[in-house]
């Protein structure tokens, strides 16, 4: 009962990141995956001990396509991957594949698994690959900015994709959001927009009053765009 329990534990581990970014739209929030390192770490861990520990042949068979499924929302949510986190994945991919070629199902069960697995695993090796030939895909400074009063602050980040240029988004939260979770944060911004590239130390944003930021000398008006 507790190695049931044990993985269906890593099951909603795997799957925590894609419930969130599937559920916070209907909900009308705003999911931002973080702590990417921290997540494949426990990722790692949780693997390794069921492989070591064993446990139901249906939970060994779903552990590599759920990986895979984990792996590539982290790729669409994700605007940075650092080289270790690479390492990470790859390690989490040898241990899920060790619990799927040790799962005593049956044969078309373990079909079924290994097709869903081929066609998720695919372009995760790709994006791997790709990375460790061209290198890091983007770098993000996070920055923001708090209201003369406390009231309302503006979270920036800033993607540097290298020759692809990049992207800078705001976001205006009130005071107390958004809520971060343990490997991502969770909240509903005010308003929000995105704009290109900028250098972080060109960044200047200053507050004509508690409600009214000015982001590189242009007055955000958020109040009318909502």
């Amino acid at each position: 009962m507790w190695k049931r329990i044990g993985a269906a534990g890593v099951c909603l581990l795997l799957l925590c990141n894609v419930l969130c970014m599937a559920l916070c739209p209907v909900l009308g929030l705003e999911y931002e995956m973080r702590n990417k390192g921290l997540w494949l770490l426990c990722v790692t861990i949780a693997l390794f001990a069921l492989l070591l520990r064993g446990g139901d042949s249906g939970f060994r068979l779903t552990m590599l396509p759920l990986l895979c499924l984990g792996l590539f929302v982290l790729f669409i949510g994700a605007s940075d991957i650092r080289f270790c986190e690479y390492m990470l994945m790859l390690a989490d991919l040898a241990l899920a594949a060790a619990l799927f070629f040790r799962a005593g199902a049956g044969k078309w069960a373990k079909a079924v698994a290994g097709g869903l697995s081929a066609l998720l695993v695919l372009p995760v090796v790709l994006f791997i690959g790709l990375a460790f030939i061209f290198g890091d895909f983007g770098y993000t400074t996070a920055m923001s900015s708090t209201s003369p009063g406390g009231t309302y602050h503006i979270d920036v980040r800033i993607v540097d994709e290298g020759a692809l240029g990049g992207r800078t988004f705001y976001a205006l939260y009130p005071s107390g959001a958004p809520v971060d979770l343990p490997f991502g944060t969770l909240g509903r911004p005010l308003a929000s927009f995105q704009d290109g590239w900028i250098d972080p130390a060109d960044l200047k944003i200053t507050w004509q009053d508690e409600s009214t930021p000015v982001v590189n000398h242009h007055i955000w008006h958020w109040q009318k765009e909502n």
